[in-house]
């Protein structure tokens, strides 16, 4: 619903007479005009409607436009969640309106509509005729203006005052969504634009820092230098390094702010003895208080679960139960897989690593079966390998955010986990908070099993937790690392060839071009080759060829390094192959979507989502959740949604949702990271050069389960082999765990 309205009382918070920007409110308002939806319920005795929701500063008698939907009614009556308090510019000021124009139709464009009195009424009420009779303005020009003006207006005095700090529409409307609408942006941004950094994802220290200094703010200001402070522990600590150096510190933090020593010093030693940071180990490091509890809890939570009373009881003939399990599989396990089988056995957690093709699920299997009177439950970070895991054990497997019953990404309060086994696969992709969540969550007397590749990318986010675990050097934390590749996996060169490149071995001999199949199996195909378009032109031949082979575009999935650089990035990829594939003039009359990072999706495309979704529901109106990874297909799109069937589930995606959409024709190592498909391609240039190492190169080799195409330049191969991941490991929890 939308209406203009008139604040009345504010009831919530009590005896104020104005709001503070960002801040929750619950307010009754006078409706002046009704805009869309159904009429709202109003109080009998005043007229009114209440409101309740993040508000921008209010005050009794401003006037905005509102935004509202989900009534909910009680005792004290009935009151409507708020979405967005609107606040217009005003069209008589000429520097708003002509800010404006440039950001929906470009400079060029605005100057010829300033000439006009009523510019702005004439978009609105597109008087076609009118537009096209000025210069510049095309119909499909035109048509553009007007979805621009139509995913502008809601937000349209943010957008006529941020623009001038240089940021985009995109980053303005993301601003306008979490504030609550174009006033709280505005307020925020000029009075404390520090605080974009942490609730605003994509705004950095140097983007908050620079709006700061167009708004006036002292470079010497306190609250510059500490949002400096906290960015960069923070970002360090997403990093793995939950604590710096002191020297390290200084000499980052003197090249972000530049300023006086004596000031940033006086600052600094406030915030320590306020103990809004650590200072420790004989004054030599500094961390944030988070990373430090952080770690110190995860190591109390293993303790617990590893030192507890065990409620399971391993059958006597375990043995024989494995020889069992060999005669109908028809191979023995490795030695190594029997010494692990008996140490998840004989203890409460297991830490599981090794290289792809020497065993993992091989020894999770045959404790399952030894313990299968048991209650088992299996997770891991993404949908996708979730699924996998369910097609490898036969049993069912969940994300862990649907796992522990999260509702979002702020959750912090897991459900417990009912269960005597818990076994997390693909850990080494599961950061700090996310891992502390699920031990939290685990009950006395439950089995904890982790499994992970060390050789994989590691986790976005904070702390190193399954290095660290792999480093523990403690009794209580069992390691069990898998070396030998079973007999099965020799054969396939995707397995050895992934591990060569592990082991910095080069693939072909340095002076090779060309194309060559390896491996008994010929399952490995290599493309080397020196002109970047003719890399091209073999990925999306070789997609093409593997799709009919395969007859299943989910089945079939390109991976690169990069998402928006250079001829073999994703986003060049997606954009050609969705051309070939699901060209748009395919159907007559079909709607397409553009993404607010101009990415049209049709119906039909193969798309990623990119956001944990926990409130979309299916076509049936069924609450279900949608995970950051989730591959799909574009069923439908309508007006204000698009129908997304995910592995069998039409789901809703509506509003603003949609943006976080992204098709998949090719992904990131990253994305892809924890998902197998059965034909991969694989495709790396020298325009990702500071990406390219061993960890990017293994990973995308290992997510192919029968084939995988490696189409690349040399000099591109050559920098994956020769160069590993320097990750310095700087983390209390290494500390923690030796000692637990």
């Amino acid at each position: 619903m939308k209406s203009k309205i008139e604040i009345g009382r504010i009831l919530y918070p009590k005896k104020v007479k104005q709001t503070a920007v960002g801040e929750f409110a619950i307010f009754t308002a006078h409706i002046t005009e009704h805009l869309e939806g159904e009429e709202p319920i109003k109080h009998e005795s005043f007229d009114t409607i209440t409101l309740k929701g993040i508000v921008p500063k209010i005050k009794e008698g401003d006037t905005f436009v509102a935004i509202y939907d989900n009534a909910e009614t009680n005792k004290f009556g009935t009151s409507y969640e708020l979405v967005t308090l609107i606040k217009e510019f005003d069209k008589n000021n000429k520097e708003q309106v002509k800010d404006f124009l440039e950001l929906v139709c470009g400079v060029n464009i605005a100057k010829e509509l300033m000439k006009h009195e009523d510019a702005i009424g004439m978009l609105e009420r597109k008087e076609t005729e009118k537009l096209l009779e000025i210069k510049g303005i095309g119909k499909k020009r035109l048509e553009h203006i007007y979805e621009n003006m139509a995913q502008m207006k809601d937000y349209s005095l943010a957008y006529s005052t941020l623009g001038k700090y240089g940021l985009t529409k995109k980053t303005i409307s993301k601003i306008c969504q979490v504030y609550g609408g174009s006033e709280c942006a505005i307020e925020v941004c000029e009075t404390n634009p520090y605080d974009l950094i942490c609730k605003v994802a994509g705004i950095s220290f140097k983007t908050a820092d620079e709006i700061a200094l167009k708004c006036g703010l002292d470079k010497d200001s306190k609250e510059r230098i500490e949002s400096a402070i906290y960015y960069v522990l923070e970002e360090n600590g997403k990093k793995g390094r939950t604590y710096l150096f002191t020297n390290q510190f200084l000499e980052v933090i003197n090249n972000i702010v530049g300023v006086d020593q004596s000031t940033l010093f006086t600052i600094l030693n406030q915030m320590i003895r306020d103990k809004k940071i650590l200072l420790l180990n004989d004054n030599k490091e500094l961390a944030l208080p988070y990373y430090f509890d952080l770690e110190k809890q995860i190591a109390q939570q293993l303790r617990r679960i590893a030192s507890a009373k065990t409620n399971i009881k391993v059958p006597s003939n375990w043995i024989e139960i494995v020889k069992d399990i060999e005669d109908k599989q028809g191979w023995k396990h490795t030695e190594e897989q029997l010494r692990g089988i008996e140490t998840v056995l004989n203890n409460n957690v297991t830490i599981i690593t090794g290289k792809a093709g020497t065993g993992k699920s091989t020894v999770t299997n045959a404790m399952c079966r030894i313990l299968d009177d048991y209650t088992i439950k299996m997770t891991c970070l993404g949908a996708k390998a979730s699924q996998r895991i369910a097609e490898v054990t036969g049993r069912d497997a969940s994300t862990i955010h649907k796992l522990l019953g999260l509702f979002d990404d702020s959750d912090d309060r897991g459900s417990t986990i009912f269960a005597d086994i818990v076994i997390l696969d693909e850990a080494s992709m599961v950061d700090g908070r996310l891992f502390l969540l699920l031990l939290k969550s685990i009950q006395d007397g439950t089995k904890l099993i982790i499994l992970g590749d060390d050789g994989q990318l590691q986790s976005i986010g904070d702390c190193s937790v399954f290095s660290d675990l792999l480093t523990s050097k403690t009794d209580l934390l069992p390691i069990v690392n898998l070396t030998k590749i079973h007999r099965q996996a020799q054969a396939s060169a995707i397995i050895t060839k992934s591990i060569d490149v592990r082991n910095q071995i080069p693939l072909y001999h340095k002076n090779f071009r060309g194309y060559t199949k390896l491996g008994e199996l010929q399952d490995l195909e290599l493309f080397i080759e020196d002109e970047k378009d003719k890399l091209l032109e073999i990925v999306v031949g070789e997609f093409f060829k593997n799709l009919k082979e395969v007859g299943n575009v989910f089945e079939v999935q390109i991976i690169s390094a990069m998402k928006n650089r250079g001829v073999l990035c994703t986003n060049n990829i997606n954009r050609t192959i969705q051309q070939l594939y699901n060209p748009n003039a395919k159907y007559n009359n079909r709607r397409e979507y553009t993404t607010n990072s101009d990415v049209l999706i049709l119906e039909g495309d193969k798309v990623i989502n990119r956001k944990n979704n926990y409130n979309v529901e299916t076509i049936e109106g069924l609450p279900t959740e949608i995970f950051n990874g989730n591959i799909g297909e574009v069923i439908t799109i309508e007006e204000d949604v698009i129908i997304v069937d995910f592995n069998g589930v039409l789901v809703k995606i509506e509003g603003s949702d949609r943006n976080y959409l992204d098709l998949a024709y090719a992904v990131t190592v990253h994305s892809a990271q924890g998902s197998q498909w059965e034909r991969v391609i694989c495709t790396f240039d020298t325009s990702m050069w500071m990406l390219l190492n061993v960890e990017i190169l293994y990973t995308a080799m290992t997510r192919a389960l029968k084939r995988c195409a490696v189409i690349a330049q040399d000099r591109a191969i050559k920098r994956c082999i020769k160069t590993i991941e320097q990750r310095t490991k700087q983390t209390y929890l290494n500390r923690f765990l030796q000692f637990i």
